[in-house]
């Protein structure tokens, strides 16, 4: 059986996103908040696919409308739960 811990985190603490590559495995981290979304992988040259794109870019939107949310109410108001194994 595994047990799992959950952990809190802000809005802010989850604005890095890291795009893994499924033609050669390779990693670009980007600041959803603020980063441009690559249209391919810097290593291969692969595009990323449509529904990839879409998908950071609805984050991205995410991040950027409940910054400005936060920023109205002055504080936090969204938490993920993260689920991690032990």
């Amino acid at each position: 059986m595994t047990t799992y811990r959950v952990v809190t985190a802000e809005r802010k603490d989850i604005i890095m996103v890291t795009i893994i590559c499924d033609e050669c495995g390779s990693e670009v981290s980007v600041n959803i908040e603020t980063a441009k979304i690559p249209d391919a992988c810097p290593s291969c040259s692969k595009a990323y696919g449509e529904k990839t794109a879409s998908a950071l870019a609805a984050l991205g939107r995410f991040h950027r409308e409940a910054a400005t949310a936060e920023s109205y109410c002055g504080k936090p108001i969204f938490r993920f739960n993260i689920k991690q194994a032990e």
